[in-house]
């Protein structure tokens, strides 16, 4: 941290490969750089996140920020993957504001930059499963329903309601902390097998 930081610990995980002494810059930043980034925040209306493309993010929470570091992949152009990304300790520039995405935990924050203070762990590991407990935890859907149950258990949405599901079906379907993108992916396939058009 700067000389005389008083405050907390950040953590960031995300792409590889920067230095102590880097910034972060929020993808709006780096397109106007014209810096190509491999990544972009998630933006999936369909799941309720809403991050923004003028921020840069980071947690209070080592593990939370390192289970986005183990999602964050480095590919070849042909698809394989070739590591995962790092862990970096960093100091916000600019106002720090709680990440929307998580508002309500003071787990996520976000500001317009950050400057990278320790590289702690490159290509961070961890089981899928694992990296979902940690993030799932805190997320919730559109409609504020926590994403997962106390136990794991995806929850349920409005959406899926809609279409005839209930919780007990989900149950069946997904297993408990399966990740998002996986478990909504293996709804949506039963729900065409079992309702063709």
């Amino acid at each position: 941290m700067s000389k005389g930081h008083t405050g907390p610990t950040f953590w960031h995980g995300g792409f590889p490969g920067l230095t102590v002494g880097s910034r972060l810059l929020s993808p709006y930043d780096a397109a106007a750089a014209r810096i190509p980034i491999s990544y972009t925040p998630r933006d999936r209306p369909q799941i309720g996140l809403v991050s923004r493309t003028d921020r840069v993010y980071f947690s209070t929470r080592q593990e939370f920020a390192r289970a986005f570091a183990f999602q964050t992949e480095i590919t070849t152009p042909s698809g394989t993957l070739t590591s995962r990304g790092t862990l970096y300790a960093v100091e916000p520039i600019g106002a720090t504001e709680e990440d929307p995405d998580f508002a309500g935990h003071e787990i996520s924050w976000c500001a317009p930059g950050a400057i990278i203070t320790a590289i702690v762990e490159t290509d961070v590991r961890m089981r899928a499963r694992d990296a979902t407990r940690v993030i799932g935890s805190y997320a919730t859907w559109d409609d504020g329903r926590p994403m997962y149950l106390e136990d794991g258990r995806l929850c349920i949405t409005w959406q899926m309601e809609s279409l005839g599901l209930t919780q007990d079906t989900v149950d069946e379907i997904v297993r408990p902390w399966t990740p998002v993108e996986t478990a909504l992916e293996r709804i949506a396939t039963a729900t065409r097998t079992h309702h063709p058009r």
